[in-house]
């Protein structure tokens, strides 16, 4: 049975990972990410300088973690790919559920969550904020408003 890893998910370099595994006869099956043995060096090195690109640190820090060894970086990517797939499942309810609050009764807690979440979420979450027309509730409330109520 062969194997490769593919990366799940919308551009940006978010995603999740998962490996296929291809059987003799063609069809395939997932494997959660904890059950991946570590790839090769270079597939490995891909794959955490995404999770760094993800984690939007001061260059100086990721050359420290650049310098990890590789148990470790697997280690690291391995958590990160079974913490993207849970968050990834909450991340379209809560999404939903802030748009339908700014749409139906915003107010001043709802705008600073969103504010918080927006600077620190995982770039996974604000992509889906964006796809599921988070930019455009903000601009029509924004745009909705009276002068007074600024």
């Amino acid at each position: 049975m062969g194997g490769l890893l593919s990366r799940d998910g919308g551009g940006g370099g978010g995603g999740t990972f998962q490996l296929r595994s291809f059987k003799a006869d063609g069809s395939a099956r997932s494997m959660p990410a904890d059950a991946i043995p570590m790839p090769p060096a270079d597939e490995l090195e891909m794959l955490f300088e995404t999770f760094l690109e993800n984690l939007n640190l001061p260059e100086e820090k990721k050359e420290v973690m650049k310098k990890f060894p590789d148990a470790r970086k697997w280690d690291i990517v391995q958590q990160q790919m079974n913490e993207q797939r849970e968050d990834e499942e909450t991340a379209e309810t809560e999404i939903h559920t802030d748009l339908d609050e700014l749409k139906d009764s915003p107010n001043k807690e709802l705008l600073q969550s969103l504010s918080v979440s927006l600077r620190s979420k995982p770039i996974h979450w604000i992509n889906k904020f964006v796809e599921l027309g988070g930019i455009n509730a903000l601009w029509e409330y924004q745009r909705d408003i009276t002068p007074t109520q600024r």
